[in-house]
């Protein structure tokens, strides 16, 4: 009895009932408390992966930070052209300016709104010419000329499938924009077949690309309705739909700091999710 986990709950003062999910705190280590819920979440199949661009950097995607730099040098050679007095960019100074700066993350963040606003005062003399468009690129771009992080990952070790087989996880919420995890699930579930991605059958892997659009989606991926058991859901958008992709903050405050009707109820979606499923962050900085 020993291994068993401890009780979630505390005595009733009186002593003589129990309070089912109290505050519990005797002084115990809290680290222990969550791994054994983990634990519980993984057996039972309610466990999330919340997965970043290091679970893409192992199949050969950039990083964000190399994304970024990218889409810095696609945009000052998209302005270069349009302004020729403009010098072309040097990939080595940019990279010497972010690391340069103490908060890099919010650097990176403040950069991208920058260009963005300039990329869109030359998109009206030049519509061949968007902004996400030209992430899109670069994200392809990258993973066409990036080697994967090991030689492991797709050879001997996959770290998706290592996820779905000894964690039992079924359900990842990614902020990627690359497809590998749902190819992946199609591979490990559908034997290569070829599916759409609003195929709702039972045990078929599910896309859905988060927006005011599917609410209804994300509330039955967050309560593991049966046709939502397997699947990955895109916070921040699809490579598929480069213009309603998430990149700068102006994109993410037109999203999450609406206050329309259907804002709100978008808003309580993710409150579900979140609230209601043990979360595994993996490959997130």
């Amino acid at each position: 009895m020993q291994d068993m986990p401890p009780k979630f709950y505390e005595e009733n003062v009186y002593g003589t009932n129990t309070v089912p999910y109290a505050p519990y705190d005797d002084g115990s280590d809290y680290q222990e408390i969550n791994r054994y819920m983990l634990y519980r979440a993984a057996n039972v199949g309610q466990l999330i992966a919340f997965t970043g661009s290091g679970i893409s950097a192992g199949f050969g995607f950039p990083t964000w930070r190399v994304l970024v730099e990218d889409v810095i040098v696609a945009c000052e050679r998209a302005l270069s052209g349009h302004d020729h007095t403009r010098p072309e960019p040097e990939r080595d100074e940019i990279s010497a300016r972010i690391d340069n700066v103490d908060d890099g993350p919010a650097f990176l963040v403040s950069l991208l709104d920058k260009y963005q606003r300039q990329i869109k005062g030359i998109e009206q003399s030049d519509s061949d010419i968007s902004f996400h468009e030209l992430v899109h690129d670069c994200l392809l771009n990258g993973h066409n000329t990036c080697s994967p992080i090991s030689d492991l990952t797709t050879k001997h070790y996959n770290p998706i499938t290592a996820l779905t087989d000894n964690l039992n996880i079924q359900r990842f919420v990614t902020l990627n924009y690359d497809d590998t995890i749902f190819e992946q699930l199609k591979i490990r579930y559908s034997n290569r077949r070829e599916i759409k991605t609003d195929n709702l059958s039972r045990g078929i892997p599910v896309k859905i690309v988060s927006d005011l659009d599917s609410i209804d989606k994300i509330t039955a991926f967050s309560v593991s309705a049966q046709s939502y058991r397997r699947g990955v859901l895109h916070l921040h958008g699809s490579v598929d739909a480069p213009e309603n992709m998430i990149v700068t903050e102006a994109d993410y405050r037109a999203l999450y700091y609406g206050n329309s009707g259907k804002h709100r109820t978008y808003k309580k979606a993710l409150s579900l999710l979140f609230r209601s499923n043990p979360i595994l962050f993996v490959g997130t900085d």
